[in-house]
């Protein structure tokens, strides 16, 4: 699965877009024998303004990446007027997924159906997959130095229960954010059996359990 993630505060768009790979190894646990899971940030910009123009042709771009698969799940944060983002990606066709960022303390789903997803959690999902390197950032990204420095700005905040509305030098790490809550929760990053050909199972030796 591949995330393409929107958020909107003060008028700018953040759009990031994270591509799943699998190798070899675990680089944080190397006794794993199990193939590693990761998801790699291929594309990262903020927009100015709600135009949705610009949005589509950005969308349109990020289609156009390497290997890019159809299996893509659009996120969008409408926690502020991302409800005219979503109201137009659905006119133009996508299937966007709508969340909300709340102050709260856990994650719900609110009356509306739309997932309201605390602040902390997010943060919290962000800095782990960080960490762990199961979600990284390309080197040849040309925004990854402003990426990696509002994802580590949100991690360096400390969390609060009053209402925070987001600000315009967060979208891009509120996006990343946001498909990493999603990544977590869907248990995207389960362990990969071993590839390779299945052991034989070795033939019954009847001596062995008393039998001849």
């Amino acid at each position: 699965m591949n995330y393409i993630s929107v958020t909107e505060a003060e008028g700018v768009i953040g759009l990031c877009v994270a591509q799943e790979f699998q190798r070899a190894g675990n680089p944080t646990r190397p006794a794993m024998g199990s193939t590693f899971r990761f998801f790699e940030v291929r594309h990262a910009e903020s927009l100015p303004g709600l135009e949705t123009l610009t949005l589509m042709s950005a969308l349109q771009k990020v289609h156009g990446i390497p290997d890019f698969s159809v299996a893509t799940e659009l996120l969008v944060d409408v926690t502020t007027k991302g409800e005219v983002l979503l109201r137009d990606l659905r006119r133009a066709g996508h299937n966007p997924v709508p969340f909300i960022i709340t102050s709260g303390v856990t994650s719900t789903i609110g009356t509306e159906g739309i997932m309201r997803i605390a602040r902390r959690e997010l943060v919290a999902a962000l800095g782990s997959l960080v960490q762990s390197a199961r979600v990284t950032i390309a080197a040849s990204l040309p925004t990854a130095e402003a990426l990696r420095t509002q994802v580590e700005a949100l991690r360096a905040k400390p969390a609060v229960d009053t209402v925070e509305t987001p600000r315009a030098d967060e979208t891009l790490g509120l996006a990343l954010g946001l498909i990493a809550w999603r990544i977590n929760s869907l248990g995207e990053l389960a362990p990969v059996p071993p590839m390779g050909r299945p052991r034989e199972p070795k033939p019954f030796d009847p001596a062995r359990f008393g039998l001849e």
